[in-house]
């Protein structure tokens, strides 16, 4: 079954040997997603001609019962139609980047990852009632830049797409595609109703020295796995120890990474209370010169979204610095 699954994959699409074998092991995830409590999210991220339509396009045609949302969508249709069919949501984040319901659409994929988790919105028009929509499933997403959304990030398996380089895979898709999607489907289903129930989570496969985040939406992911091959957990698992260290890299050039860096270079200094001005002057002469420079109430926000303490004296607004609160910070936004 798995090597069917990377044979399809690997027929339609341009991507590295590990990424195939994540991939593949995925769709079988996807085949169990209501066993679990969590399910990650794949995402392709590239420019436009790096193969990102057609990864969803490979992936949803045999991924459980795959909901193709790209177009014209709304928050609307997408909480509903995960709510009737639960399937496997395959979305284009192009279409809605520049849309007055993006927000809305980064809320429904953050709560989407966990089970339990519902969209409540008010319906009718005279007789109004509350309903909760259920937004669990799988999701994969193409994307051309990440995130803004920290944590709809940590909820992401993220590859990053490149141009095709193998002229054995056609620039449109034949009509053998789909007679072999579906001949695979109807196996992965054959698989599903075999396995139902039978693939437990595995807590003993957690990673240490990775944040908690990146092991629970893994967990589920390494149980299959394990099913399978050692040899392939293994591997996987060294690339997710690799990955997690990526995130915080990258968490690192952001605004917030930025901050925290500078909390970092002054408690260094034995420096444990500054004036918000003085951090952002602090920030620009670190990080900003070839950069829009950052404001005293850019950086007071910033600590805020973070829930690191200020205190106002004197009608100035002071950074007091918590140890423990910085610690669990720069964990996840500094590198080691």
């Amino acid at each position: 079954m798995l090597q069917n699954i990377i044979s399809f994959i690997n027929r339609y699409v341009c991507i590295a040997e590990i990424t195939l074998k994540i991939v593949a092991y995925w769709i079988l995830q996807s085949w169990l997603h209501d066993c679990y409590d969590v399910v990650p999210y794949l995402r392709a991220l590239g420019d436009f001609g790096t193969g990102k339509s057609r990864f969803l396009k490979a992936i949803g045609g045999i991924a459980y019962k795959s909901i193709n949302c790209s177009g014209a969508i709304t928050p609307a249709v997408i909480y509903r139609f995960i709510d009737l069919y639960g399937g496997t949501l395959l979305i284009d984040e192009s279409d809605f980047r520049n849309s007055d319901e993006h927000a809305e659409i980064i809320k429904i994929l953050n709560t989407g990852f966990m089970k339990g988790t519902f969209i409540l919105r008010c319906e009718g028009q005279k007789d109004i009632k509350p309903r909760g929509f259920n937004c669990f499933c799988p999701k994969v997403i193409a994307s051309r830049e990440y995130f803004r959304d920290t944590s709809l990030e940590s909820r992401c398996i993220t590859f990053r797409m490149t141009c095709r380089t193998r002229e054995d895979i056609s620039l449109n898709l034949p009509d053998s595609f789909y007679d072999e999607a579906a001949l695979l489907r109807n196996k992965l289903l054959l698989w599903r109703l075999r396995n139902h129930g039978q693939i437990p989570v595995d807590e003993g496969l957690s990673i240490q020295g990775i944040e908690d985040r990146i092991n629970q939406i893994f967990l589920p992911l390494f149980s299959i796995i394990k099913s399978f091959s050692e040899e392939d957990l293994e591997e996987i698992q060294l690339w997710v120890f690799d990955y997690a260290q990526r995130l915080i890299r990258e968490r690192g050039t952001s605004e917030e990474g930025e901050v925290l860096s500078c909390i970092e270079e002054l408690v260094k200094e034995n420096i444990f209370e500054l004036r918000i001005k003085e951090l952002a002057l602090k920030c620009n002469e670190l990080f900003r010169s070839n950069k829009d420079e950052i404001t005293p109430r850019m950086v007071g926000a910033i600590l805020k979204r973070l829930g690191l303490k200020t205190e106002k004296r004197g009608g100035v607004y002071r950074y007091v610095h918590n140890a423990k609160d910085f610690e669990e910070l720069r964990k996840k936004y500094l590198s080691q």
